[in-house]
C-alpha cells in the first residue's frame, strides 16, 4: 500500500513547498522493494543561480528517494575530477543532464577548448558512450529542462526534438512526475492484458446484395 507523507522541498525560488505526496517506491516493479536508482547529474556552471537552481533539485532528488550524486557535494578533499566523473557516469544506473546555454555551447562543440573543461569531459565520455551503444545510453541519459530553460538549451547529440526530454517545471513530486516515473519505472499508463480474436460470422448474401439495390 503507498502511504503519504509530507515533503517539504525547495522551490524554484529559493522557497521551500509542503505538499503531500505519494511514496510508491516500494511498489516499482523495476528496481525490488526499496531500491533506490543511482543518478549523476552532470550540468554547466553557467551562473551561480543556475548552480543553485541544479543544488535545489539535486536536494529534491534525494528528499523523494532518488540516490542523486552531484558534485557540489563531493568538496571536501582534493580529487580527480575527471576520473571522479568518469567512474559516476559509468557506475549510476541514469545520468541527468540538465539543459542550459553554456551545457548546449559545450555540447555542440562551439566552447573554446580552455572554457568549462568538466563539462566538456563528461559530455566526450557521454557522446562516446552514446555513440558506442545508442540502444542503451538512450535509455540511461536523460536531458532535464529545469523551469526558466528550453528545450533549446539540449545539445544535439542528446537529440533534443527527436527524443524524450524532460520538463521539471517545480521541485516536486507533481512538477517531476514524467522523470520520476522514469527514474524509479513506473509508467503512468499500464497495457491492459491483451484479450481473445472476436469471431465475426459471415454476412448473408442476401444481405450484401440488398446493400447494391
Amino acid at each position: 500500500m503507498p502511504y503519504y507523507l509530507n515533503s517539504p522541498t525547495r522551490g524554484t525560488v529559493g522557497l521551500y513547498l509542503e505538499r503531500s505526496v505519494v511514496d510508491n517506491r516500494g511498489v516499482a516493479t523495476g528496481w525490488g522493494f526499496g531500491a533506490r536508482p543511482r543518478v549523476f547529474v552532470s550540468y554547466a556552471h553557467d551562473s551561480t543561480q543556475h548552480k543553485e537552481d541544479v543544488l535545489g533539485f539535486c536536494e529534491f532528488l534525494v528528499g523523494v528517494g532518488i540516490d542523486a550524486h552531484l558534485d557540489q557535494w563531493y568538496l571536501n578533499e582534493r580529487r580527480d575530477w575527471q576520473r571522479w566523473a568518469a567512474a559516476q557516469i559509468q557506475h549510476s544506473d541514469f545520468v541527468i543532464v540538465i539543459a542550459s546555454p553554456v551545457c548546449r555551447l559545450v555540447g555542440n562543440g562551439n566552447a573554446g577548448f580552455n572554457l568549462h573543461r568538466g563539462l566538456q569531459s563528461e559530455l566526450r565520455l557521454l557522446y562516446e558512450l552514446y555513440h558506442g551503444d545508442p540502444e542503451t545510453w538512450t535509455r540511461r541519459i536523460l536531458p532535464v529542462v529545469l523551469p526558466g530553460r528550453s528545450v533549446d538549451d539540449i545539445p544535439l547529440f542528446l537529440q533534443p526534438r527527436t527524443a524524450d526530454h524532460y520538463y521539471v517545471t517545480e521541485f516536486s513530486v507533481y512538477g517531476a512526475d514524467e522523470l520520476l516515473r522514469v527514474l524509479t519505472r513506473q509508467p503512468p499508463y499500464q497495457r491492459p492484458v491483451q484479450g481473445n480474436l472476436p469471431i465475426l460470422p459471415p454476412r448473408s448474401q442476401i444481405r450484401r446484395f440488398d446493400a447494391y439495390r
